[in-house]
C-alpha cells in the first residue's frame, strides 16, 4: 500500500467503485472524483497558478475536461474575483441550492418538527438572512436531525450551502465560496452523473460552469 495519502485515497475509492459500481446514492463516485482531484492537484501546491498545467477555458469546447481542471478553474475564478462578485455569486448559489423543487419532500423524513420548521425558515430567504440567524437555525436543525448518516443528498447540499454562506457572511473567507460552487456542481452531477474525465460533456453541467464563470470571471 502506498504511503502517499492522495494515492491511497485514489486506491481505496477505485476499489469501491469496482465492488459497488458508481451508484450515486452511495456517494462513491463523488468521493472517487474528490480523491482523483486531490492527487492531480497536490503536486502543484506552492506553484504559481500561471504555471499550473491547466488548459485555458476557451479551449474546453474541444471536450475531455477532467474534473480536477474544473475544480482548479473554480478556485482560480474565486481567487481572482473581488468580494462583491463573491457575495453576488454566493447569494445566488445558496438560493439555488435551498429552493429545489424536490427539497421539501426530501426533507420531510430527515428532521423532527422543530428542526423542520428551522429548515424552512433558513431556506425561505438565506440571501437576506444574517449569519447569526442562519447559525441559530442550523443549530436547531442539528439537534433535531433524525437521519443517521444517510441524509438525502438534496437536503445535505442545502445544509452545507447554508453553513458555507453563513460562514462567508461572517468571515468573508473565499474558500467558502469555492465550496458553494462545488456543491452546485455536485447537485448537477447528481442529475446527470458527469464522467470524471469529461466533466463538462453534458449541457446541464456546461451551463452550470458557465453560470459560475459569468458571476466570478
Amino acid at each position: 500500500m502506498t504511503s502517499d495519502p492522495a494515492e491511497a485515497a485514489v486506491a481505496v475509492t477505485d476499489l469501491a467503485t469496482k465492488v459497488c459500481g458508481t451508484q450515486r446514492d452511495l456517494g462513491i463516485e463523488r468521493r472517487f472524483r474528490d480523491a482523483r482531484a486531490a492527487a492531480a492537484i497536490e503536486p502543484a501546491v506552492g506553484t504559481p497558478l500561471d504555471s499550473a498545467e491547466i488548459r485555458p477555458r476557451g479551449s474546453w469546447l474541444d471536450g475531455g475536461v477532467h474534473y480536477s481542471e474544473v475544480e482548479q478553474a473554480v478556485r482560480d475564478l474565486v481567487a481572482g474575483a473581488d468580494d462583491e462578485k463573491r457575495h453576488r455569486f454566493g447569494a445566488e448559489t445558496v438560493v439555488l441550492l435551498t429552493t429545489r423543487d424536490d427539497l421539501a419532500d426530501a426533507a420531510e423524513a430527515e428532521f423532527d418538527e422543530d428542526a423542520r420548521r428551522a429548515f424552512e425558515q433558513a431556506c425561505a430567504d438565506p440571501a437576506g438572512s444574517t449569519p447569526e440567524s442562519l447559525r441559530a437555525w442550523l443549530g436547531t436543525i442539528d439537534e433535531g436531525t433524525l437521519s443517521d448518516g444517510d441524509m438525502e443528498p438534496q437536503v445535505l447540499w442545502a445544509l452545507e450551502a447554508l453553513e458555507h454562506w453563513a460562514g462567508f457572511l461572517a468571515d468573508r473567507d473565499p474558500e467558502l465560496v469555492v465550496q458553494l460552487a462545488i456543491r452546485s456542481l455536485e447537485s448537477v452531477d447528481f442529475e446527470v452523473s458527469a464522467p470524471l474525465g469529461d466533466f463538462l460533456s453534458s449541457p446541464e453541467m456546461a451551463a452550470e460552469f458557465d453560470r459560475i464563470t459569468r458571476h466570478l470571471g
